[in-house]
């Protein structure tokens, strides 16, 4: 329900569609945009659903001022700048644009102006909203704003939000309560499914992308949202405590690298065979870090800065366009631990040389000097 207090489909806005790996719950509202072809008549579908559910949250004294007129060129105006770049889909063209690698300056990129800037982050908002793209977790933690993630539980799960807040009072202080919430929000908006769909692997997947950005200084401890969430009803078949979630491994080698959106299928392949291989000598925590490292600050950053690129033997100016970017957090911030994330790309090529000796006809073909020198 939208805060006028009709439907998504009655603003103009049939049930959304979530990819998921099992059934459906009958009646469940899916996102319906993500990873659809653009075309004219996606782009009119989702202008208008994007100014309906900015013209419901304006206040009430606003509301006579014609809404719709209000708020179509601020979603007309920001499509036209992402359909300038290339993608099958919108959350191509996201990617292509540069701004989910932009962090907090994103919106820089939209327009030269404050108030181009705002207007393009109120359109974005409604586009999250409506499951067009999946920003990545970097880009969520960079955003300051409170707003999108009360747009995100005024369109999904209020009834299971509600029971979070519920089970957090008297537990945690209101501030740490409201991370506890906004940390669901990303993860729903991050997956594309509903809250009571996520896993405990989409937790330690989160978890390892805060610890990534944040370190240790983080405002709410993950088992303190898996303690709240548990009591809300949330990942019913996880362990009774956060602790033994993270000894656990859910998913295979190839379904963690899917999870990060590798395009090259050649790449995709490698990348899961290598952490096949490396996966009996770790613990969990370790293993979702080692992917981190590998498929989203490593290759998924080289597939955005090289389209259609299927090959990990790089170039002289690849390897230092990548070195570069690694270094910055997206809200422009220095990385602290960048050094770790060279040392695990430098593990990655010399592991497989070394395995490329002993096992010539499984890893021969793989084999290319590290572009990570000593």
């Amino acid at each position: 329900m939208s805060p006028t207090g009709l439907s998504i489909a009655e603003l103009g806005w049939a049930p959304l569609v979530v990819p998921t790996t099992g059934p459906v719950p009958p009646g469940r509202a899916q996102h319906r945009v993500y990873d659809r072809p653009v075309t004219p008549a996606l782009r009119d579908e989702l202008a208008r659903a994007a100014v309906r559910i900015l013209a419901a949250r304006l206040p009430p004294s606003l509301a006579r001022l014609n809404p719709v007129r209000r708020f179509s060129p601020v979603v007309n105006q920001w499509l036209d700048w992402l359909d300038a770049f290339p993608g099958a889909s919108y959350q191509d063209r996201w990617l292509a644009s540069g701004a989910d690698a932009a962090g907090r300056t994103w919106a820089q990129l939209c327009a030269p102006t404050l108030a181009g800037q705002q207007r393009a982050a109120r359109a974005l908002e409604a586009v999250i909203s409506l499951g067009a793209i999946r920003p990545s977790y970097d880009f969520l933690f960079s955003v300051w704003s409170r707003r999108l993630w009360s747009t995100w539980r005024d369109e999904h799960d209020r009834a299971i939000f509600a029971r979070v807040d519920q089970a957090g009072a008297g537990n945690l202080a209101r501030h740490q309560l409201a991370e506890v919430m906004i940390s669901l929000a990303r993860m729903s908006i991050r997956t594309g499914r509903p809250l009571d769909q996520l896993t405990g692997d989409d937790l330690l997947a989160f978890r390892a992308a805060m610890l990534a950005v944040k370190g240790q200084h983080n405002k709410v401890p993950c088992a303190a949202i898996y303690f709240l969430s548990r009591q809300a009803g949330l990942f019913p078949d996880g362990p009774e405590e956060f602790w033994a979630l993270r000894t656990l491994s859910p998913r295979s080698p190839a379904e963690v690298v899917a999870s990060y959106g590798v395009k090259s299928p050649v790449m995709a392949g490698l990348l899961s065979e290598y952490l096949a291989e490396r996966r009996p000598a770790l613990d969990y925590v370790s293993f979702k870090h080692m992917a981190d490292h590998l498929c989203r600050l490593f290759w998924c950053d080289i597939e955005a800065a090289h389209p259609g690129i299927d090959t990990h033997r790089l170039t002289r100016a690849q390897v230092e366009g990548w070195k570069q970017r690694v270094k910055t957090l997206p809200d422009g911030r220095p990385r602290q631990r960048f050094t770790s994330v060279y040392l695990t790309v430098r593990c990655f090529y010399l592991d497989i040389n070394h395995w490329a000796n002993d096992h010539p006809e499984r890893w021969a073909t793989w084999a290319t000097p590290s572009p990570i020198t000593r």
